[in-house]
């Protein structure tokens, strides 16, 4: 057998009274529809819009020139953040233009993988 003190007598009477009003409410509620709000669906109430066309055509991005981009064109190469944007442009005026997309090894914060990636972007014309 189960022994309650005082404190968890009251809270055991006090959440049987809750559930008792509950359980009312909801056989009330359950047989008095008319008091409850009725839900209708209202077919096409909102246009749907028609499917996109699977002819869309997806443009490949813009070759960069890494002997004339801009600081901002350089930047918006993958892989490529402000201070190696201006690392490259630093190399180009010390060092002239790159002959080849490979050289932008030489430019610190840039290696093969990065050159790798690069390579269909870029262009050194």
């Amino acid at each position: 057998m189960i022994h309650l003190n005082r404190q968890e007598q009251v809270a055991v009477l006090f959440l049987s009274g809750a559930l008792l009003v509950g359980s009312a409410v909801a056989v009330i509620d359950h047989h008095r529809p008319d008091r409850l709000e009725d839900f209708h669906v209202v077919p096409q109430a909102v246009e749907v819009p028609p499917p996109a066309p699977e002819s869309v055509v997806h443009l490949p991005p813009p070759i960069v020139s890494i002997n004339q981009a801009t600081r901002t064109e350089l930047e918006s190469l993958p892989h490529i953040g402000p201070k190696t944007a201006a690392a490259i442009i630093a190399h180009r005026e010390a060092n002239g233009p790159f002959a080849a997309v490979d050289d932008l090894t030489a430019v610190r914060g840039i290696g093969p993988r990065t050159v790798q990636r690069l390579r269909p972007l870029v262009t050194a014309d």
